[in-house]
């Protein structure tokens, strides 16, 4: 006969083995997106969630794929499933810099400041100058995101994006390697599938292929910009969506260059790209290259050498 003991032990083991257990032996089910899923981007945390135009319908409704930043989820959660039925969330995480200004909500995951000391490098740089990269080499930069993730899905996302995970192109102060990006990236796949969590790959151009079947969907910005869209090409056909977004107002942040979307949108849409229009401030406006084709001359290159264009007229056009 089982004694109290014993059945308190065997419930230890079980919680042990579900947490030691690859995803793909416990059989989990996290939800994948396919390639005609319509989206949003709004990584701003002022003002409400909400939805951007989307080439079928301009209805929240049509559009099911929300991706926000991990601080703004707990509220906005609750409020898109009130809104619209069969909503899938996704959840930004840095999991590759340090942000000063997550210390607030990072207490409540149980992060501590200094669990960063030792671990901060160089200035991240650009608009984001108050960032510093992080030594993904040490293993205490996994104990830190593991908590992160733990909380993405005590609160309800669906998926995490991790940013900022190709740290081997960047000079962020420590010696890392395309292998430890690589070796670090499939851990983190790894550890949101074993919390039942999509995950996505952001820009990271060098390891896409060799992370093709690790990851869920891929997102990239300005790969029109410059010229890197191929990179993504075999994808689709793999049922690994490609979403995207190129900034109308690019010029005004770190010299980038802003296209006009009746040029590259129709090589987007044949792709099976989900494409957007946004403005860098990634807050709710926007417009997915199915709409704006809908309502604006799109002749593609037409022998175009490049489609460059003028800011202003390009977020003025595109309503954004």
């Amino acid at each position: 006969m089982a004694t109290p003991l014993m059945c308190s032990a065997l419930i230890t083991l079980l919680l042990l083995l579900q947490t030691i257990t690859p995803a793909s032996a416990r059989n989990l089910t996290w939800y994948r997106p396919h390639r005609y899923t319509h989206w949003q981007w709004q990584l701003d945390d002022s003002g409400t969630i909400s939805t951007v135009r989307d080439s079928q319908d301009a209805a929240p409704s049509k559009v099911k794929w929300y991706d926000i930043d991990l601080d703004t989820a707990p509220d906005a959660i609750p409020s898109l499933r009130r809104r619209i039925p069969g909503v899938k969330v996704i959840c930004y995480i840095s999991a590759g810099t340090w942000e000063p200004f997550r210390a607030e909500e990072d207490a409540r995951r149980g992060i501590k400041q200094s669990d960063f000391n030792g671990l901060k490098g160089k200035s991240f740089g650009g608009a984001f100058d108050d960032e510093r990269w992080i030594d993904i080499r040490n293993s205490r930069v996994k104990t830190i995101m593991t908590k992160r993730l733990n909380y993405a899905k005590t609160i309800g996302c669906d998926g995490v994006e991790p940013d900022n995970v190709g740290a081997y192109t960047e000079d962020t102060g420590f010696p890392i390697s395309k292998a430890v990006s690589l070796s670090y990236s499939k851990w983190f796949a790894r550890a949101a599938h074993n919390r039942n969590m999509n995950v996505g790959l952001k820009n990271s151009l060098g390891l896409v292929q060799q992370l093709k079947n690790d990851y869920d969907w891929f997102l990239n910005e300005q790969c029109n910009a410059f010229n890197e869209c191929g990179v993504y090409s075999n994808l689709p056909k793999r049922n690994r969506p490609v979403f995207g977004v190129e900034y109308c107002d690019a010029s005004a942040e770190d010299n980038g260059v802003t296209l006009d979307p009746g040029c590259y949108c129709p090589g987007m849409l044949a792709a099976g790209y989900q494409w957007l229009i946004k403005t860098t401030a990634l807050n709710a406006r926007g417009i997915s290259c199915g709409k704006y084709c809908q309502n604006n001359p799109c002749p593609g290159r037409a022998g175009r050498s490049n489609c460059r264009a003028n800011q202003a007229s390009v977020c003025f056009q595109a309503g954004v």
